[in-house]
C-alpha cells in the first residue's frame, strides 16, 4: 500500500492572498491580537482544493479539505469567537492559526500541498501608518498580478477601505 499527496497547479496559479490585518486597532495600547486575519482568494476560474495548503512562515495553519470557488474568500484568524463577534458569522473561515502576525512586518510564506510556494513574501509595518494599530488593514491592489515577487513591495499594497479591513469581500477602494 502506496499514500501519495499531488499539488494541483490551480492552487499555486490561482490561490492568493488579498489582505492581512497583522495590527489591529488595540484600544488603551493593548497588544491585543485576536482581531488578525489573513484573507485569501482563488482568482481562477474554476474551484480549487485547498487541502493541504499551509502557511508556513509568519503563522502556521494547514487547509483542511476545503473548496475554493472562483472569486470566493476565504479567511484564517487568531481566533475565532473575537473574530465572529467583531465581522459577525457569515464570512468563510477555514480554521485558526497558531502563532501570530508581527506588528513590525514579516515574512509570510504560502506553501501547496506538496511544499512549493504559492506566495513567499515580506510586508512591513511603516508602509502605511494607519495600517499600524490604527485599524486598517493591508489590501493587496491587484490580485491577479502575475509577479508573485510583487507582494514584497509597498506599491502593490494598500490600506483597506474601511477600518478592520473587509474579510471575506473584495476591498473597494473609495
Amino acid at each position: 500500500l502506496n499514500e501519495a499527496v499531488f499539488a494541483i497547479s490551480e492552487v499555486t496559479e490561482n490561490l492568493r492572498i488579498t489582505e492581512i490585518m497583522y495590527h489591529p486597532f488595540a484600544a488603551a495600547g493593548s497588544d491585543d491580537p485576536n482581531e488578525e486575519y489573513v484573507e485569501l482568494k482563488n482568482i481562477g476560474t474554476e474551484s480549487i482544493n485547498l487541502n493541504l495548503v499551509s502557511f508556513t512562515n509568519g503563522i502556521d495553519f494547514t487547509f483542511p479539505n476545503t473548496e475554493l470557488a472562483p472569486e470566493q474568500y476565504v479567511v484564517v484568524v487568531e481566533d475565532i469567537s473575537t473574530f465572529e463577534a467583531k465581522y459577525g458569522g457569515g464570512i468563510d473561515i477555514a480554521g485558526k492559526y497558531s502563532g501570530k502576525l508581527d506588528n513590525n512586518g514579516e515574512r509570510i510564506r504560502l506553501e501547496d500541498a506538496i511544499g512549493q510556494p504559492v506566495l513567499d513574501f515580506s510586508y512591513k509595518d511603516g508602509w502605511f501608518d494607519i495600517t499600524d494599530g490604527e485599524g486598517f488593514s493591508l489590501t493587496i491592489i491587484d490580485p491577479a498580478e502575475p509577479n508573485r515577487d510583487g507582494w514584497s513591495q509597498k506599491d502593490s499594497w494598500r490600506p483597506s477601505a474601511y477600518i478592520g479591513g473587509s474579510p471575506g469581500t473584495d476591498d473597494n477602494s473609495p
